[in-house]
């Protein structure tokens, strides 16, 4: 950060750890749920620490259900290591862990958004900048909607994966002499082992570049490949890796895609409105498109959709147009692949940002 005294920095970043400490103080005994039983509670794999290297090569250690068992070796890890360290199911330590990763990953987001918005020169508007960056985290990591990924443990998924995009962009914005060597991809490819929705990164990744970078067509062009490529690589890994067992869940594809603008739609009012937030949505897949609702849905994206780009074309308003097309982007493999539900409230864990 190029601010001369770090002492804001350091407040601001203990205060906002603080914040989050307080209002998740009441979480840590919250019981298993859901996924839990059969990833966690009746997954004997997670019993011992030697069988992490299983993990990445046999994905059926996952879950006790064969239905279930996609390739997520880095979440299955941190579960044997929370295990472990209860001695058992202790709830008090798998909760702990992604705790921590979340309190990273908020602290992560506030670094980022400084870089986004921090003048080059001005130490008086950077100090400022900085508390808007510090705001802008703490609504995200306070944010209602995001409290049912906190405490769902195996949504230690989605806390990984998004962990690891945003880890992707603070290693580029802080180590812009290490660009060339691309390490700045390997959080965001190797989240992509704890769930696929991580390999979303270079594209986002490719809209930061045409709204922020200034360099050439050509340059921008020869940083995005190789993201590309790797996470791409990545998924080809899980792909291979997943057993023909595991079931998405969706029964119908075209019902389910044409739910996802309306779904979409509310995605967004809740994040503005969070009333009606549910661990467990009764949402039914539209059967039709001559449902109004997805004609509302469909307005709703058309409508964001121009909004973000030309908000995006505006050095003034260009960070409001990341964000919004962030959202629209880090959305898209949650609502291209159809799943068994067509809504849940932990898919919008990383649009949120």
């Amino acid at each position: 950060m190029r601010l001369r005294d770090t002492k804001p920095a350091i407040f601001g970043g203990a205060l906002l750890s603080l914040l989050l400490l307080a209002a998740y103080s009441n979480h840590f005994e919250n019981s298993f749920h859901f996924d839990d039983a059969h990833t966690v509670v009746n997954n004997a794999a997670i019993q011992s620490l030697r069988n992490i290297p299983r993990f990445f090569t046999d994905a059926t250690t996952f879950s006790s259900l064969p239905s279930n068992q996609s390739y997520r070796p880095l979440v299955s890890t941190l579960l044997a290591i929370d295990y472990s360290l209860g001695h058992g199911l202790k709830p008090f330590w798998f909760h702990f862990s992604i705790f921590a990763l979340f309190v990273a990953l908020t602290l992560l987001i506030a670094f980022v958004i400084f870089r986004l918005i921090d003048p080059p020169t001005d130490g008086f508007a950077a100090a400022n900048n900085l508390w808007i960056a510090f705001g802008g985290a703490a609504l995200y990591g306070l944010h209602p909607a995001n409290a049912d990924t906190v405490n769902y443990i195996v949504a230690s998924a989605e806390i990984i994966s998004t962990l690891g995009i945003v880890a992707s962009f603070a290693v580029y914005a802080a180590f812009p002499h290490l660009r060339g060597y691309c390490i700045y991809v390997l959080p965001a490819a190797i989240a992509v082992l704890a769930k696929p929705p991580a390999a979303i990164f270079p594209v986002l990744f490719a809209a930061y570049l045409v709204l922020f970078s200034g360099s050439s067509a050509k340059r921008r062009l020869s940083e995005v490949a190789v993201p590309f490529l790797i996470c791409a690589a990545a998924l080809l890994v899980v792909q291979a890796m997943t057993p023909k067992s595991w079931v998405a869940g969706a029964r119908d594809a075209h019902n389910y895609l044409i739910t996802q603008p309306y779904v979409t739609l509310l995605y967004f009012k809740t994040f503005f409105w969070p009333v009606g937030i549910s661990a467990d949505y009764d949402l039914n897949p539209f059967t039709t498109t001559d449902d109004p609702r997805f004609w509302a849905g469909f307005a709703f994206v058309v409508v964001l959709a121009t909004m973000s780009i030309f908000a995006a074309r505006v050095n003034k308003t260009r960070v409001i147009g990341f964000g919004l097309l962030w959202f629209l982007i880090a959305l898209l493999p949650t609502s291209l692949f159809p799943l068994a539900e067509v809504m849940n409230d932990h898919r919008t864990f990383l649009p949120y940002i």
